[in-house]
């Protein structure tokens, strides 16, 4: 006899902010940008074992740590 799945954790809602921003909903972003800027760009992502958006979030935090 298959046993009964327990409870779903009851869904909580805070106005608190996420402990990490990069968790929560995501949003598309469109931007027109040249065809070989984007092909180098997932491809860097691949190499590296990540998606666009995360290689795009880490470009853009390390832009906002390191502009004047």
């Amino acid at each position: 006899m298959a046993r009964p799945h327990p409870p779903s954790p009851a869904r909580t809602h805070s106005s608190a902010a996420p402990t990490n921003p990069n968790k929560g909903s995501k949003e598309p972003l469109q931007v027109r940008i040249p065809q070989d800027v984007k092909r180098r760009f997932k491809a860097h992502a691949a190499m590296r074992g990540i998606a666009p958006h995360e290689l795009f979030v880490e470009v853009w935090e390390h832009y906002e740590r390191t502009r004047k």
